[in-house]
């Protein structure tokens, strides 16, 4: 348990991360140029209203090796959110807001309990997040990648290339200290062919300080399901 606390701080910092990969990528069209599919992507990243999203944050450590060191579902519909979490494979945390009321649960008591809502529909959506809109401007490159099939979806591949300086611009929220020394990166994004909606977003940074690890590359995968299709979110008590 004392290891999950841990994990729990520190992986705070790269989550900040991977809510911002999750929010503006959503489409292109084959006449269009990178900058157009980024505008495109923010624009139907609005239109979102209901989905389900999948967070992986995955260590690369020279001694440690690699694994999942933590996992995020998060199901949005409407006004209601279910929230999971999972680190080393272990449910650590569950949450969910359901007509205005939010329930938790937590891996050191597994009965449910009424709080004081603090999820956000709005803020767990898809939004215009200037960050990625500068994405183009803020990478050393830009490559379109082609066509590639994602979760049964026929997808345009964009990948970005990222300077060290690239990666503390981009990830302002992040303590300075843990991006001091990072050495670059990329963001890969699977945007879905005609619906503009991106499918699935892949972050890799290099040389990323984590006090309780030490220096890792930090992998950030996303995916989304169900894009606006209906999605049961009840009550548990």
């Amino acid at each position: 348990m004392r290891k999950a606390n841990k994990i729990a701080r520190w992986s705070v910092i790269p989550m900040s991360l991977l809510l911002l990969l999750g929010l503006a990528m959503a489409g292109c069209g084959k006449s269009n140029s990178i900058p157009d599919i980024m505008k495109k992507s923010a624009e139907a990243g609005k239109t979102i209203t209901s989905m389900r999203q999948e967070v992986q944050l995955i260590y690369e450590h020279p001694e440690m090796g690699s694994g999942t060191v933590q996992a995020r579902v998060i199901e949005v519909s409407g006004n209601n959110v279910h929230v999971q979490e999972v680190v080393f494979t272990v449910p650590f945390a569950e949450k969910i807001l359901s007509n205005g009321r939010q329930f938790s649960k937590s891996f050191q008591d597994e009965k449910w309990v009424e709080e004081t809502p603090t999820l956000n529909p709005s803020t767990s959506m898809p939004a215009d997040d200037s960050q990625y809109g500068n994405l183009v401007s803020n990478s050393q490159s830009q490559k379109d990648l082609g066509m590639e099939s994602v979760g049964g979806y026929n997808c345009y591949h964009l990948q970005f290339e990222l300077s060290p300086e690239n990666v503390r611009t981009m990830a302002s929220q992040v303590p300075p200290q843990s991006l001091a020394s990072n050495t670059g990166g990329t963001v890969d994004i699977w945007i879905a062919e005609g619906t503009y909606y991106m499918i699935k977003s892949e972050g890799y940074f290099k040389n990323v300080d984590i006090t309780e690890v030490g220096k890792v590359n930090l992998k950030v995968v996303i995916t989304r399901t169900s894009i606006n299709q209906p999605i049961a979110i009840t009550p548990p008590i």
